[in-house]
């Protein structure tokens, strides 16, 4: 499988104007958000884009759907798009992950580009090449695994995200210093304010280079990318029950709890002491918000871990930590671990 090119700032821009400035069948996916503070900047840079090829979803994971893919599927075909027109996905995690299975799947693929306006997309979604939609409120059921022609970062785009889209970022970016780098782990702590973050643009490098370097490794996730998934095995839980009572939350924010409960797992089986967990859920607690998960009882959770991705027959297979800067995969945790794990990141 071929790899991403990933071009940040510069580069990017560069990119942009040899590749595609002759390009004549483009479309464009964005979001409500997108489509207002985003498409301007690329516009500006492009525009040979057709104001008719702008596909537009509501901003949100509810657009990870199978009914807004039949309606991308069906404004490409009204579009005249072809085997070779080019979508470009401007948007966060929903819109790579919702664009990459639309281009991916109509008329058996046809080219997309990323150009990611959230951190949480920057550093993670947008690479790796994985595409995905919800089912059932259930979190990626069904997706496929196809690399975008490019992914174009622009860290220019994140002065328009709020605060808490920045935080949902960052705890993808503590995933990454978490499985593989404990030097970034303290580098990351040290952030005060995290607006700052938008400019140092070498830390954003860094949480990429850790995520490309797994996934050339493995990008069919047989083995070594299972590293990635720290996290985000009780992340999705925590996600799609949330999602279920009509409280949703940022993917990054269910992502940071769902390492605390991986690192308290982790704790449970001897892998990490006590003063690393306390050292992580410091970090958590001190920038993510308390979840309502008070009420996430067995007869809850356990329909939504059935239906994990990572489920090996009736145990989850988790990644873990075997210390800050090193991850270990598939661990089996049984029910009751997996409930302390909850009740732990209860408030």
């Amino acid at each position: 499988m071929s790899e991403s090119l990933i071009y940040i700032n510069e580069k990017a821009e560069h990119y942009l104007l040899d590749e595609f400035l002759k390009q004549k069948s483009i479309f464009v996916l964005c979001d409500t958000n997108t489509k207002k503070y985003c498409l301007g900047f690329l516009k500006r840079r492009l525009p040979i884009i057709n104001d008719n090829h702008i596909l537009c979803v509501p901003d949100g994971e509810k657009s990870k759907d199978i009914a807004f893919v039949v309606q991308l599927w069906e404004a490409l075909l009204n579009g005249h798009a072809d085997r070779n027109s080019l979508l470009i996905n401007l948007g966060g995690g929903v819109i790579c992950d919702l664009g990459g299975f639309v281009a991916s799947t109509f008329k058996r693929g046809i080219s997309f580009l990323h150009i990611p306006t959230s951190l949480t997309a920057q550093v993670d979604a947008a690479i790796g090449g994985k595409t995905a939609i919800n089912i059932n409120g259930m979190k990626n059921q069904v997706g496929t695994f196809q690399q975008a022609s490019a992914v174009l970062i622009f860290n220019e785009l994140l002065r328009t995200l709020p605060e808490k889209q920045l935080y949902a970022g960052y705890a993808e970016m503590l995933k990454h210093a978490l499985i593989a780098d404990k030097i970034f782990w303290e580098q990351l702590k040290e952030i005060k304010k995290i607006k700052s973050i938008i400019n140092q643009v070498a830390l954003i490098e860094k949480s990429v280079q850790i995520k490309t370097t797994i996934v050339e490794k493995d990008f069919y996730e047989l083995n070594e990318r299972r590293l990635l998934n720290f996290g985000h095995t009780m992340g999705h839980i925590l996600e799609s029950f949330l999602l279920q009572i009509n409280t949703p939350v940022l993917h990054g924010e269910a992502v940071a709890w769902g390492m605390l409960a991986e690192a308290y797992l982790s704790m449970l089986k001897g892998y990490i002491s006590i003063n690393e967990l306390n050292e992580i859920q410091n970090v958590i607690k001190s920038n993510y918000r308390y979840l309502h998960i008070q009420y996430l009882i067995k007869e809850k959770w356990m329909p939504l871990l059935v239906a994990d991705k990572k489920r090996v027959g009736d145990e989850l297979n988790f990644t873990l930590l075997e210390g800050i800067g090193k991850a270990i995969i598939n661990q089996q945790c049984n029910t009751d671990e997996i409930q302390r794990a909850i009740d732990c990141i209860s408030e």
